[in-house]
């Protein structure tokens, strides 16, 4: 699935490509070249005039008149009876005009390796060095930190670096951050009126959020409606290596339970994230980031967007592209308070082995520093990508060690138990790619999990001798993936939203793409316990029996409206039926979210 959303809307893994750069779409691009002969798209403009002719633009390396041949950016062109020659501005030429060293346009079309040219333009300034290409995008591809784009079939990096324009469009110039870019991270533009190192952007957004008797309550449940408003704004600056970044957050909630009552709710003011990246450090492909960075991976199944203090090295080249970080919670004395008694330790490789194969290993190990000792080590492994044009997979694989500790009831004692557990979630979609890009999900997830029984026998020291085989996520995790729509969303239900412990789900969904801004998913989730336990890590107040692993199902609507990078409109609903694990009598629960975020 990572290199279909690749195709669909550009790298996530470091470098985030406009939507508008998608196979078929006519661009011209601005060419720099690497000492390795690396080609690096400078700025790509996006055209609009129909034509699909190729263009190529740069000054004549060689030339051979005997036998009708120019070599322009690295391309043997040929000069036929029928090639136009003109000059920029008006007037007739001829070959004899024609010499070394002469910038030229060149209008044509390839014939395998050999450019043929209809019309060659000698261009009226010859003052400054020009390296353009002009066509259809042929392929878009990833590759380590950057997308590649293959235009007049060159093969053409797109960097942190890379300015788009066209269309009365600004230019992007910081999309690149440390780790995977997301729909949450900023967009920096410019001009943005500090400079041409310095960006400023920001984002206001408005929720809501309506729930519905999560306690399963069989006479009238409770209901509660909480609106927020958020803010984000951001400072980016880069001077050549350095690349500095911060950000400040703030955000209020009101709740609402009553036609009358009207409470406020929370109200927070903080920085997020706020480091300094230095790149290229002793090799171009190297760099180290220190500060309060976002982690975050393309399914955030392992770990998402918690921000943490850390040190964190980066190694991409080509296909290849290495973690590894330590970070603790230093200053946030107010946020993620469990993160402020661990280390951690995260390493992470990808390898983009095929077109359509991404391989991603993860290794994420949290010590605590308390006597409960809750300190997991989970192992795990990625296969994603595409099999054909229709069909999509992905499929994650983890296994979990390290240590867990609880307090006793009877005894007051902390038990320390060692962990043996795995999980494995794996899905596939069929695209039928046409006009409105219907698509079907199935996917299917476990965590291991034990019964209740296990911890039922009141001698510690016999209890600390068995091992855990519960699953737990690493505590990062969000669970958050848009598949083929345009917005993000809880892949395990909006309403029940559940950590993937002790439980197994199957997911089977259906959708529609109507249009590059409007995507509708509709996805049905049935809920069993791996092992029967009165424990679930959910957003339900209720607690299952744990006599029957049947806990229910749930409907879950997804709808998104992205019109362009500057305006999101999200909603998602969903209403879970309990199963026989929560008794007869439970009623059902609902919950739905509306988000809308605005970007300047």
């Amino acid at each position: 699935m990572a290199l279909a959303m690749v195709a669909a809307a550009g790298v996530r893994a470091g470098t985030r490509l406009a939507p508008e750069l998608k196979p078929g779409a006519r661009v011209q691009v601005k060419l720099e070249s690497r000492r390795d002969g690396t080609l690096v798209a400078e700025e790509i403009e996006i055209e609009s005039d129909g034509d699909r002719d190729e263009e190529l633009r740069g000054d004549i390396e060689g030339l051979d008149a005997a036998a009708g041949r120019l070599r322009v950016l690295g391309f043997e062109v040929a000069v036929t009876a029928r090639t136009a020659i003109v000059h920029e501005g008006g007037g007739a030429g001829s070959p004899a005009a024609l010499a070394p060293g002469l910038r030229v346009k060149i209008e044509g079309e390839r014939r395998g390796e050999l450019f043929v040219a209809e019309e060659i333009t000698i261009r009226r300034n010859q003052g400054y060095r020009e390296r353009k290409v002009e066509g259809p995008i042929e392929a878009l591809d990833a590759r380590g930190d950057h997308g590649v784009l293959r235009v007049v079939g060159l093969e053409i990096l797109v960097t942190e670096s890379t300015e788009l324009s066209g269309g009365g469009r600004r230019h992007a110039i910081l999309s690149r951050r440390v780790g995977v870019v997301d729909d949450d991270d900023l967009l920096f533009l410019r001009p943005s009126g500090l400079g041409r190192h310095l960006a400023l952007a920001g984002e206001v957004r408005l929720r809501a959020e309506g729930s519905d008797n999560l306690e399963l309550d069989p006479d009238d449940g409770e209901r509660e409606l909480v609106p927020e408003i958020a803010a984000v704004l951001g400072l980016a600056a880069s001077f050549g290596p350095a690349f500095l970044y911060a950000e400040a957050v703030g955000e209020k909630e009101f709740v609402l339970q009553s036609a009358d009552t009207f409470e406020d709710g929370a109200s927070d003011l903080r920085i997020g994230e706020a480091y300094v990246e230095w790149r290229g450090l002793g090799a171009p492909w190297f760099s180290v980031a220190v500060g309060r960075q976002k982690f975050d991976e393309p399914r955030e199944w392992y770990y998402s967007r918690q921000n943490l203090d850390a040190v964190r090295a980066v190694f991409g080249w080509a296909r290849l592209r290495l973690e590894a970080s330590w970070s603790r919670n230093l200053f946030d004395k107010h946020r993620n308070l469990r993160d402020r008694t661990r280390d951690n330790v995260i390493l992470y490789a990808r390898y983009d082995a095929l077109q359509a194969l991404a391989v991603e290993g993860f290794w994420v190990r949290r010590r605590d520093r308390t006597e409960l000792r809750d300190s997991p080590r989970i192992l795990g492994l990625r296969l994603a990508g595409e099999a054909g044009p229709h069909l999509e997979f992905w499929l994650d694989a983890a296994r979990e060690g390290g240590t867990r500790g609880r307090r006793d009831p009877d005894s007051g004692r902390i038990v320390v138990r060692p962990v043996r557990a795995r999980a494995l979630d794996g899905g596939l979609i069929w695209r039928w790619r046409t006009r409105l890009d219907p698509s079907l999900v199935v996917s299917y997830a476990v965590g291991s999990g034990e019964p209740d029984e296990v911890l039922q026998n009141g001698d510690p020291d016999a209890q600390a001798g068995l091992a855990d085989r519960t699953f737990r996520q690493s505590g990062l995790h969000r669970n958050r993936d848009r598949y083929t729509g345009v917005v993000s969303f809880r892949y395990y239900g909006e309403v029940l939203d559940p950590e993937l412990s002790n439980l197994r789900i199957l997911t089977l969904g259906v959708g529609l793409h109507p249009s590059r801004a409007i995507s509708l998913d509709l996805l049905h989730h049935r809920y069993r316990q791996d092992a029967p336990s009165r424990f679930l890590q959910s957003d339900l107040d209720a607690a299952p029996s744990g006599e029957d692993p049947g806990l229910g199902s749930e409907w879950h609507l997804v709808a998104g409206y992205e019109p362009g990078r500057f305006l999101e409109l999200r909603w998602t609903a969903g209403r879970f039926r309990p199963g026989p694990a929560f008794g007869d009598e439970a009623k059902a629960a609902s919950v739905w979210r509306f988000q809308a975020r605005f970007r300047f």
